[in-house]
């Protein structure tokens, strides 16, 4: 009885362990959603200070810098080159700026969107998932002037999306679907649950989320034919938006106005996918 009282012990520090811990980053920002990690600068969307900001992740306390101002409500972001893709939803468009810019200026890329959030680039097709429209649409970024045509609708607040291969995945109101793009009549099929998803990303095999009324980053393996979640980083406040670099995984607490990290454990193919 002895040795099964130790080895139940031992097994709950374990998965104890498991769960990872948080360190602030940085601090004082205006409601940070939507997260980008481009080499050691980390972008990010302060909604309610309708900019983006960015930091130095090696530095021992980063300094907050404006990338771009004027930005209404910012969300989420996409880099195409260099090329920063904006999603904002207090004029419901995209823009986009150059990074290389020294003081870049964020040009229309389409508007009449109606809230748009997470951006999914596959060639020049930019899918953007419109939460208040339930739906996700797509234009040709090298249009002069794109039109969003429909690609699914009837969903349910869509929010972060990521692709693989053909298959896009969509999080949504309390779960993560998916759908085929090269169908001519996509349907979105449910993979997991969650419980208010909003920022997904895809490292390796698993897509991470960002489950907001759940407090947490939790993760699935897409390869799996019964997917189910796993948790990551456990005691958040309403967790919106995460970027992973090596073993670091980083993520924005709007509500609490700033940037946290944790240590994690990546997976070999997730190693070897933030290697490459």
């Amino acid at each position: 009885m002895k040795q099964i009282n130790i080895l139940t012990t031992a097994l709950f520090l374990i998965s104890t362990n498991l769960i990872s811990q948080t360190t602030d980053v940085v601090s004082g920002l205006s409601a940070p959603q939507g997260l980008l990690l481009n080499g050691n600068e980390l972008y990010i969307a302060e909604t309610w200070g309708d900019k983006i900001s960015k930091i130095d992740i090696t530095a021992t306390k980063p300094t907050v810098t404006d990338v771009v101002t004027g930005v209404s409500h910012p969300s989420l972001l996409l880099l195409n080159g260099n090329d920063l893709y904006i999603a904002g939803n207090g004029e419901n468009k995209i823009s986009k700026i150059d990074i290389t810019d020294t003081t870049p200026t964020a040009t229309d890329v389409v508007t009449g969107l109606n809230q748009p959030q997470g951006m999914v680039l596959n060639g020049n097709d930019l899918y953007i998932a419109e939460s208040w429209g339930n739906k996700i649409s797509k234009i040709d970024i090298t249009d002069t002037t794109p039109t969003p045509t429909n690609v699914v609708t009837g969903l349910g607040n869509p929010q972060g999306m990521v692709l693989n291969g053909n298959d896009l995945y969509i999080a949504e109101r309390n779960k993560i679907s998916k759908i085929d793009i090269t169908d001519t009549t996509p349907t979105a099929i449910h993979v997991v649950t969650a419980s208010h998803p909003n920022s997904i990303i895809l490292v390796g095999n698993d897509i991470y989320i960002a489950e907001e009324t759940g407090d947490k980053i939790s993760k699935f393996d897409i390869t799996d034919t019964t997917p189910s979640t796993t948790e990551v980083v456990t005691g958040l406040n309403y967790p919106a938006g995460i970027a992973i670099k090596n073993n670091i995984i980083y993520i924005s607490e709007p509500k609490l106005t700033k940037i946290v990290s944790a240590q994690i454990t990546l997976s070999l193919n997730e190693n070897l996918f933030t290697k490459k």
